[in-house]
């Protein structure tokens, strides 16, 4: 038999009793998100390979060089009009401490077709939750202008590429994400609190997961806007057909 390869692609909607014992688990008193209905599904991609004496090979994949695009059906669910620009997807991701957590995505909700779309760069388990509160900020490298909840904004300095990484000014972080932020010239040093979290950077230092530091050009401060965005409990999509970064929080 000759050899052959080929991909699955795969989504199973979870029990009643596996969905309730997600939500339980990830949807705790006090994370600002709310289950309205929607299953729990599991997205799979994986590789399959027969060889020649018919063993088959089984390889997940569980990440994607360009965020999918992924349509949910909505219909049938109660959706206010308040509701509509509270509607995210949600991942469902383990923390470092084995917890199941709701990670935020975004996504846009069609009133027509009463379907929902998101992006990812990752397979697990996905639904659509309301949020008490969301902040999307959607921004392209070069580009004077972003977007933060669908309003324009125009920004001094544009996002950049720097080795790779998405850089912003530190201004772009206080403003569009709503973080205070201090810049400390003794010691070379920015923090940003946002919410319960606080992040600090020294301007030139490198760290753990940090591969280009905080920098300086031309007088203003620029950081790592992943590693920033992570850190402050965000989530950030770059889309690299078309420079684009979206972050949701």
């Amino acid at each position: 038999a000759e050899e052959k390869t080929w991909l699955n692609l795969g989504a199973k909607a979870l029990s009643a009793a596996e969905k309730k014992e997600i939500i339980e688990s990830a949807l705790r008193q006090g994370c600002g998100l709310e289950d309205i209905g929607v299953q729990v599904v599991e997205l799979k991609a994986e590789i399959v390979k027969t060889e020649e004496k018919e063993e088959v090979y089984t390889e997940t994949i569980t990440g994607f060089p360009e965020p999918v695009q992924i349509t949910l059906d909505l219909s049938g669910l109660e959706i206010t009009e308040e509701d509509v620009n509270l509607l995210t997807a949600v991942r469902y991701v383990k923390d470092r401490w084995g917890n199941l957590q709701a990670v935020k995505l975004g996504g846009t909700y069609d009133v027509t077709s009463e379907k929902f779309t998101f992006y990812t760069e990752n397979f697990s388990l996905y639904s659509v939750v309301k949020a008490e509160d969301l902040l999307k900020i959607v921004l392209v490298i070069n580009e004077p202008e972003v977007l933060i909840n669908n309003t324009k904004k125009k920004v001094d300095v544009p996002a950049c590429l720097i080795e790779n990484r998405t850089m912003v000014p530190l201004r772009f972080v206080a403003e569009g994400m709503g973080a205070e932020v201090q810049w400390k010239e003794d010691i070379r040093t920015v923090e940003m609190h946002f919410q319960d979290k606080l992040l600090k950077l020294v301007v030139g230092k490198t760290g753990p997961g940090l591969e280009v530091p905080a920098m300086i050009e031309e007088g203003r401060t620029l950081v790592p806007l992943r590693y920033v965005v992570n850190n402050l409990g965000a989530t950030v999509t770059w889309f690299p057909a078309t420079q684009t970064v979206m972050v949701v929080k």
